[in-house]
């Protein structure tokens, strides 16, 4: 099982540089996607498999390389 660790952040909106894939508490992918220049919230930030990233939805997580906040 890969290390996860998370921390809650204050809300934060952020735009999506490019299409990102979505990927679960453990880091495998999921069979959504969000698409380019989407805004979404987040209330966490997280570590898995050594990325860091940001929850989308309760088990959803996108890269912090994809994303720009604003």
């Amino acid at each position: 099982m890969p290390k996860t660790t998370s921390k809650s952040t204050n809300l934060r909106t952020f735009l999506l540089n490019e299409t990102a894939q979505l990927y679960t508490d453990f880091g495998k992918k999921s069979d959504r996607s969000l698409a380019k220049n989407s805004r979404f919230v987040t209330d966490k930030q997280a570590k898995i498999n050594g990325e860091t990233m940001y929850r989308v939805s309760t088990n959803e997580w996108v890269m912090a390389s994809q994303v720009t906040f604003k």
